[in-house]
């Protein structure tokens, strides 16, 4: 038996009780003073951790290979013998990320001189392969720049001329192209399309009102200049892992956001089951984070394994298998209506996660 050191008050809110009194009948904390027994702290500690441990781990197996017995039961009530859905989700999500995160990371030795592999290849491209110039002519503009290079090797002249001297030459190789039109932001612009990109995005001494200027703007204003601040931001920066990482951060709040859609559509689609719009949440946290596990488990394997779309080919099959059997369990409908529904439901869902993955991307550059 466990020996208890009571108070004349409660040491959480400062309630005067009776030391007969097992708990504060105002907060409901246990009428004990710890301090005389540092060990209950531990005892605490590992206890609470075990009963979410054991919880989670309950809940693995009927997850993975009973799909929808985990939502049923929740449904049902029985919601102290599993993990929440919600810490269910969090904790998957977590790990479907960080190895989404490493699934795309990229060399960090090339990361910083990747504004410099794109000014070479277009240097390369539109100066010295130009085919309206011979070598001789080529030769001859880049002495009066005060480059003296064998001009017979093409390949190897681009990481030999100074970066000042190509982005020069290139500007005016590139003026000889045509011009696009676009009308955005309130405003109307011409400007040389790839000029725009390699040379004046790349300028460290770029103002945004400047960048407008060389794209011919007829109007300045809050929209515009703010998307060509960002826009310089983007073709300046030395490491574009920045933006890689916003993009990946800005995904975890978008499917935030579809997974309360995802049960209203599933609310439409199930007007006759008689289930509430929390129901359909649960199926829809529970149905996301098996996405989210089955796409950490490929990804992962991917790392070792060298065929992706097989790979693809298997995740996207499993997934498929264990959607169809979820629905069939929880809304208890016959093999055609079930998978008519599914296919249906889900094509509509492709279509709303482009167009959101579409609008997270353009917020991302807006906001990184």
């Amino acid at each position: 038996m466990r020996i208890r050191h009571p108070s004349d008050y409660c040491l959480n809110c400062n309630f005067k009780i009776s030391r007969r009194s097992n708990y504060c009948p105002r907060c409901g904390q246990e009428n004990t003073d710890y301090k005389y027994a540092i060990w209950y702290l531990l005892y605490e500690s590992v206890n609470n951790y075990l009963n979410l441990d054991s919880q989670f781990f309950r809940s693995v197996f009927p997850f993975l290979f009973r799909p929808g017995h985990l939502t049923v039961k929740f449904i049902e009530g029985r919601r102290k013998l599993y993990v929440n859905p919600i810490r269910l989700y969090l904790i998957v999500s977590i790990v479907f990320f960080f190895v989404f995160s490493q699934a795309i990371d990229l060399d960090n030795s090339n990361l910083q001189i990747t504004n410099q592999k794109e000014l070479d290849e277009a240097f390369g491209k539109y100066v010295l392969k130009d085919s309206t110039k011979s070598l001789e002519e080529l030769e001859g503009m880049l002495k009066e720049k005060g480059v003296i290079v064998e001009i017979s090797d093409l390949d190897s002249v681009a990481y030999q001329v100074p970066v000042k001297v190509k982005t020069e030459l290139l500007s005016n190789s590139l003026d000889t192209m045509g011009t696009t039109t676009a009308s955005v932001f309130g405003a109307n612009y011409e400007f040389n399309q790839s000029k725009a990109y390699l040379v004046w995005m790349r300028q460290p001494y770029m103002t945004p009102d400047a960048f407008l200027d060389s794209l011919n703007a007829t109007e300045k204003n809050f929209w515009n200049r703010k998307a060509a601040a960002q826009l310089l931001k983007i073709g300046q920066t030395s490491n574009p892992k920045i933006i890689i990482n916003e993009v990946i951060e800005n995904i975890s709040i978008m499917f935030f956001i579809l997974i309360p859609f995802f049960a209203l559509l599933l609310k439409l689609f199930y007007l006759n089951s008689k289930k509430l719009y929390y129901n359909h949440l649960i199926f829809s946290l529970h149905l996301h984070t098996y996405l989210f596990f089955i796409a950490a488990i490929f990804l992962g394997i991917s790392f070792f394994y060298e065929s992706k779309l097989a790979l693809l080919e298997y995740g996207l099959l499993i997934f498929t298998i264990y959607v169809l059997l979820m629905f069939r369990r929880v809304y208890k409908q016959g093999w055609i209506k079930t998978i008519f529904k599914t296919i249906l439901l889900f094509n509509i869902y492709l279509v709303v996660i482009t167009i959101f993955s579409i609008l997270e991307v353009f917020a991302s550059l807006l906001t990184f």
